[in-house]
């Protein structure tokens, strides 16, 4: 697994020294999908680094359905921000991916006193609250196939690919919205020759399209684009 830790934007962002000093205690580890890190009202053990993979937050509920909440790529920090009464919900691999990962008690006990990493880690912490709050007024005002869009794209910019990997089923438990609504929405990309519909596989043919269809939310949350490694 050759992939630098620099891959991680958070770990790219750092003071060279800073960061060679964190570099010594971190761990390649490759996550594959459905993984779990941390259960619901669970507490994290390790730490984590997004460089291909994504992170989904599910919240879930009674009736079985799990409602993504949150998604973290190679942007984030993955688990620092979890409370000590425990996650309020369960984050699970959505991508399959590698990361890089730290014990949670080195990295509160000894990194979080560089200065530079726990005022990078305090910052990530504001634009989390900022992703749930324009993730609830996304799903309040945009057209489902915007939101799907911006999942979309998202996804594309975590994982540094143009496949996704998914089952209408699965993504509409997502979004929490029927699986029917899900492939009528794909279908409708699909006859604009923006995606390439496989098996639980979807193939981004024309991303500067998607880029024109989808909502003022994508931009707002979404990795800069000089940092982007697949664009047309």
């Amino acid at each position: 697994m050759p992939i630098s830790p620099l891959g991680n934007e958070f770990l790219a962002k750092l003071p060279k020294l800073d960061y060679d000093q964190l570099r010594l205690m971190l761990q390649v580890v490759f996550l594959k999908k459905g993984q779990v890190l941390y259960a619901q009202g669970s507490s994290p053990d390790m730490i984590y680094f997004p460089v291909s993979t994504v992170v989904s937050l599910f919240v879930e509920l009674s009736d079985g359905y799990s409602i993504e909440a949150l998604t973290f790529g190679r942007e984030s920090i993955v688990g620092a921000a979890i409370p000590e009464a425990g996650s309020v919900g369960t984050l699970r691999i959505r991508e399959e991916g590698i990361a890089y990962k730290i014990s949670a008690s080195n990295f509160n006990e000894n990194v979080l006193k560089i200065l530079s990493i726990s005022q990078a880690a305090s910052q990530f912490y504001v634009s989390i609250i900022e992703m749930m709050m324009r993730n609830i007024a996304c799903v309040s005002h945009h057209r489902l196939i915007q939101q799907l869009i911006r999942w979309i794209l998202q996804t594309l910019d975590s994982t540094q690919s143009t496949t996704i990997l998914f089952s209408h089923a699965e993504l509409g438990m997502m979004l929490g919205v029927r699986r029917e609504a899900i492939s009528l929405a794909l279908n409708e990309l699909y006859l604009l020759d923006a995606v390439l519909l496989k098996r639980n596989r979807v193939e981004v043919l024309d991303r500067s399209l998607l880029e024109k269809m989808v909502c003022e939310c994508y931009r707002l949350t979404c990795v800069p684009s000089n940092l982007r490694l697949f664009s047309n």
